[in-house]
C-alpha cells in the first residue's frame, strides 16, 4: 500500500470540509489525531504482531467516510445516521478500495470496515481504531467542541458550564467504561482529570 497516496487522497477527501456539527476541517484533523491515538495504544498494548497495520492506517483515516457531507451530496446519498453503515461501505469500495494491494487484504479491510461501521466491533482492528475515536471525544478537545456549539447556539458561559457537570462529564465517563483496552481507559481517566481542570479554572476566570 503506497501511504502517501493514501494521505493525498485523504487531504484531497477531506481538506476545507464543512461539518454542521463541528465546524470547518473537523473531518482532516479528526483522523489524523486518531491515528495518532492509534500508534500510541498498539505501542502501550504492544499488539502490533497480532494486526494488520495497514488496515489499521486506512481505517484510521477514513473511519468517518459515511459522514462526509461533501462525498454524501457528490454521490448522492442519503444523509442520515441510520444510513451511516450504507454510506461508509459505499465509499470505502469507490475510494479506499483501489489504494490497497491484494485481494485478502482488500477482503479484510471490507471485513473491518464492516464490522466497524456496524458497531460490533469483533476484530481487534476495529477495537483499537474505535477506543481512539472515542478518546479524541475526551479532554482539551473537548472543550474546543463545546465552544464551537456554544457560538453557534449563542450560549452563555454559565449554560457551558452547566452542560459539562450536568451532562457532558457524565456522557465521558461513560465512554470510558465502553473502551476496549486496559490503556485506553487509563489514557480517558488522565484526560477527564485534565477537562475538569479546565472547566475549573474556566468557571473561576467567568466568575460561574
Amino acid at each position: 500500500m503506497n501511504k502517501e497516496k493514501t494521505l493525498s487522497l485523504f487531504k484531497k477527501l477531506n481538506h476545507n470540509t464543512e461539518d454542521d456539527k463541528d465546524g470547518k476541517n473537523y473531518r482532516y484533523f479528526h483522523p489524523l489525531r486518531v491515528w495518532e491515538t492509534v500508534k500510541l495504544i498498539i505501542k502501550k498494548e504492544k499488539i502490533a504482531y497480532k494486526i494488520d497495520l495497514d488496515v489499521v492506517f486506512v481505517l484510521s483515516l477514513f473511519h468517518d467516510l459515511g459522514r462526509n457531507e461533501k462525498l454524501i451530496k457528490e454521490n448522492k446519498l442519503i444523509n442520515s445516521k441510520d444510513d451511516f453503515d450504507k454510506n461508509n461501505l459505499a465509499l470505502f469500495k469507490k475510494y479506499i478500495l483501489p489504494l490497497i494491494d491484494g485481494q485478502n487484504k482488500k477482503e479484510l479491510l471490507k471485513k473491518v470496515v464492516s464490522d466497524f461501521s456496524a458497531k460490533t466491533y469483533e476484530l481487534l482492528e476495529s477495537k483499537i481504531v474505535r477506543d481512539a475515536d472515542n478518546l479524541d471525544e475526551v479532554g482539551i478537545l473537548n472543550f474546543w467542541r463545546m465552544a464551537v456549539y456554544a457560538g453557534k447556539h449563542r450560549q452563555d458561559v454559565k449554560e457551558i458550564a452547566d452542560y459539562y457537570y450536568n451532562f457532558d462529564q457524565g456522557d465521558k465517563v461513560k465512554k470510558m467504561k465502553k473502551l476496549f483496552l486496559p490503556c485506553s481507559k487509563k489514557i480517558a481517566k488522565e484526560r477527564i482529570k485534565e477537562m475538569d481542570k479546565i472547566m475549573e479554572t474556566f468557571k473561576r476566570i467567568n466568575g460561574v
